[in-house]
């Protein structure tokens, strides 16, 4: 966790004037169980990273601002000094620092309000273009269009988590080019009601055209805004992330622009660490999102240019793609993509709030409900987690649990769909069904219960029927014990791994087979290191956990073992 309260800067100059300076807290880093698990480009971690970056830059504001008024007093106090040793009859007025000073609700500590302002340092200056008449929506930088096709539901009614398989189709037919194992960004839009309520509150009409300007030496920073003119409606739905929660330092820089003086001093308490825990109750607890939070303080009138420097960038997700770009025509391109992905649940609904959840797999699950054909921006990221070279004679392994099958399905579909071009360029001179030319695929895949969660059942059996899939092995967690069939009882995806020991190992060292693991890393990622290690201390007849690792990291640099995993 974050240190509760920043180091103060405190006056040495032994004048009775001197202050302490109290900077709000940092904001928190994410618990570990905070990822969503949707292996996003920019997960919680990024989110971080860039709330501590803007944090930065408003304590360094603050220190400047306040060390610019101590060296001020040090000059008044030296004025006022040599005006009483002149023995002068008028008193000279000492010159007033600018300073506003509130006492803390509970401890009686004062904070100095500061802010970053456009103002102060030039970093975004806005220019109103007009209103636009027609549709004016640009294209997203480095986005390709898309559009919802179709969508069904891979779990149970029953089942805890909520899984989807969903098909995005390119607008026009453009061509989108991938490998399996590849990932798609997607870049959400911001809820409907949050940027209603926000232009509501700051007055705007959407359709108002603005361009902005930053400063070059600002450009890393606002690199997200867009360059081109755009309505404040697509800047508010696509560019910046308005549905965040409000850090504690964030909630100080309203401070100034607040005209109420009971706004002005629950912002301060809120912000400061006496009224972290009341904080934590409120905001957080409630997740109040920044459109509503402002709608909360009614005089708070926040420029267009603090809103573009202080609100963080929207940022896209990350999805394993779960189809192969491979057609029966032998073509490398394709205009459909296929994902799967789990409904995020951030908060389960209590007693005194409801539920949240992640903003764009939300978002999706509502496509699915509405079968609305809305756009979906996204992009192609390459990743290395890729078939072999030789991906049909190649004998490969695969561990996943839950929506970690995903980059598995695009290998099967991708694999069968070489095998039967192949045959095709062959003539039929073998036979359909033979496996001879392939080489040996296991799939081990972990779900909770067999009627709950247990993803592409019906896919993967047919894989195993035409031999793409050598072996098929399914572990189910929370299986009741007393069930009839033996292969359904409860049991964990490390114990088939195991099990297999002999045979993943033979084929890794003698066949020059490739282990793939896909899923949570405090999950599958960790239980499978664990069997791994295992396997090879008995079958590679070492002692030590430390020599098994040394070959296990001598399998990674061969290419013979690959991780897709998220925390």
């Amino acid at each position: 966790m974050a240190t509760d309260i920043v180091d103060d800067v405190v006056d040495d100059d032994n004048d009775d004037s001197t202050t302490k300076l109290n900077i709000p807290p940092p904001p928190d880093p994410p618990d570990p169980d905070e990822c969503c698990g949707s292996g996003c480009a920019r997960c919680v971690y990024d989110l971080y990273e860039e709330q501590l970056e803007r944090y930065n830059l408003m304590k360094d504001k603050m220190i400047q601002a306040h060390q610019q008024q101590k060296q001020q007093r040090l000059k008044d106090k030296q004025q006022q000094e040599q005006q009483q040793q002149q023995e002068q009859e008028n008193t000279q007025q000492v010159i007033a620092v600018d300073v506003t000073l509130s006492e803390s609700l509970n401890d009686g500590r004062k904070v100095e309000s500061m802010s970053i302002t456009p103002e102060d340092v030039g970093l975004v200056q806005v220019e109103y273009v007009g209103d636009a008449t027609e549709d004016t929506r640009q294209p997203l930088d480095g986005m390709t269009m898309g559009r919802f096709q179709s969508a069904r539901l891979l779990t149970s009614d029953d089942s805890p988590d909520v899984c989807y398989h969903m098909t995005i189709t390119t607008n026009d037919g453009v061509d989108i080019k991938y490998l399996p194992g590849d990932y798609i960004n997607i870049l959400c839009p911001q809820d409907k009601q949050d940027v209603d309520r926000l232009l509501k509150r700051l007055g705007k009409s959407g359709d108002t055209i603005i361009r902005l300007r930053v400063g070059p030496a600002s450009a890393t920073l606002f690199r997200h805004l867009p360059q081109h003119p755009c309505t404040l409606r697509d800047l508010f739905t696509w560019t910046l992330n308005i549905s965040f929660v409000p850090p504690q330092f964030f909630l100080l820089q309203m401070v100034d622009h607040c005209k109420d003086e009971s706004d002005r001093q629950k912002l301060r308490y809120l912000s400061s660490q006496a009224g972290k825990t009341l904080y934590n109750q409120t905001i957080l607890a409630h997740n109040i999102r920044f459109p509503t939070l402002l709608t909360k303080f009614k005089s708070c009138q926040l420029p267009l240019e603090f809103i573009l420097i202080n609100v963080p960038a929207h940022s896209i997700r990350q999805y394993s793609i779960s189809s192969s770009p491979l057609t029966l025509s032998n073509t490398t391109t394709t205009t459909t993509i296929d994902i799967t992905f789990k409904l995020v649940e951030k908060q389960q609904k209590q007693a005194d709030c409801d539920s949240t959840y992640g903003l764009c797999t939300h978002w999706m699950h509502r496509l699915y409900k509405s079968g609305e054909s809305a756009i979906i921006p996204f992009a192609i990221t390459h990743s290395k987690f890729h078939l072999p070279s030789d991906p049909l004679t190649t004998p490969i392994i695969l561990i996943s649990t839950g929506t970690g099958l995903a980059p598995f399905r695009s290998f099967l579909h991708h694999r069968k769909l070489l095998y039967h071009q192949q045959q095709q360029q062959q003539h039929g001179h073998q036979q359909n069904g033979q496996s001879s030319m392939l080489g040996k695929c296991l799939l081990f895949f972990g779900c909770r219960h067999r009627d709950w969660d247990l993803l592409y059942h019906d896919e993967l059996l047919e894989f195993e029927r035409e031999h793409i899939i050598t072996k098929l092995y399914i572990s189910y967690s929370r299986e009741s014990d007393d069930t009839k069939d033996i292969n359904d009882k409860k049991r964990y995806i490390n114990s088939h791994v195991e099990e297999c020991g002999e045979l993943i190992y033979g084929l890794v060292t003698n066949h020059q087979g490739v282990i793939y693991v896909c899923g949570n890393s405090n999950g599958i990622g960790k239980s499978a290191n664990e069997s791994l290690i295992k396997i090879i201390k008995r079958y590679a007849k070492v002692g030590s956990n430390d020599e098994a690792m040394e070959i296990l990291s001598s399998w990674t640099k061969n290419s013979q073992y690959f991780r897709d995993v998220w925390s």
